[in-house]
């Protein structure tokens, strides 16, 4: 059986966890003695650019998954970005400023507690653009999911947000789980997420590293959870009673 990942850079992101600790390897090994059959994992991250449908359509034809697992990045439209923000409101004259401000955020500088007092002072005085917003992350999740679900026999795994960002980001949070949650109770599809409406919780573990990559417990968490619901999700798709094909974790 084969798993295409549609992930973010924890799959790859050097921060001391051992590769078979990693989320991934935990949901396949879950997988693999639950199906009773041998898994192997194909890793992609994607970033939601117009041309993403279109590059995910090539690798379902590429790796022919029988599993997908989507991930849904906080990142692109609940994280505030100031290098961002400098090169969207001053164009040319702002780039060697974001330039700079992307690259530390790159670096091991981003592990330091100056930086991390230093971005959240810069945050809060001339602000930060999110990448993208709720409704361009929406657009592309659905022709992403339709893409893929047009591929008879694959199945499809959704994954939000399993731990709560900021308590300015509830709003947008919520507008992204509502609209992915109809989706996947029209097309059939796992949707694995925590419920924005609860209180922002798991903030305690991002407190190392750069403050965005998962550590060794967070990749156990999510692992757990990823594996419950491709489980899940895997004996729906062969006709084990009893489980629903729209699965919502708090």
């Amino acid at each position: 059986m084969r798993i295409l990942q549609l992930t973010n850079s924890d799959a790859s992101h050097t921060t001391g966890v051992a590769e078979g600790e990693r989320s991934y390897r935990i949901a396949q090994r879950m997988l693999a003695e639950a199906s009773g059959e041998d898994v192997e994992t194909v890793l992609r991250v994607i970033w939601p650019s117009p041309d993403l449908p279109d590059i995910v359509d090539r690798w379902m034809d590429r790796y022919a998954p029988d599993v997908v697992v989507f991930h849904i990045n906080g990142y692109w439209y609940l994280y505030q970005s100031v290098p961002l923000k400098l090169e969207r409101k001053l164009g040319r004259w702002g780039r060697p400023l974001s330039s700079a401000g992307f690259g530390m955020g790159r670096n091991r500088i981003a592990e330091t507690t100056l930086f991390q007092r230093i971005r959240t002072l810069l945050v809060r005085t001339i602000g930060g653009d999110y990448y993208f917003t709720p409704k361009e992350v929406i657009s592309t999740v659905d022709a992403c999911v339709r893409r893929i679900l047009a591929h008879e026999g694959t199945t499809l795994m959704v994954r939000g947000n399993l731990l709560g960002w900021s308590e300015g980001a509830q709003g947008a949070e919520a507008e992204v789980h509502r609209a992915v949650s109809r989706l996947a109770a029209e097309l059939h599809f796992t949707f694995l997420a925590r419920d924005p409406r609860e209180p922002v919780a798991g903030q305690d573990l991002y407190q190392s590293g750069d403050r965005l990559h998962a550590s060794g417990a967070v990749h156990l968490l999510f692992g757990e959870r990823e594996g419950q619901a491709l489980v899940e999700a895997w004996n729906h798709a062969h006709g084990v009673s009893g489980v629903s094909a729209v699965f919502t974790s708090r």
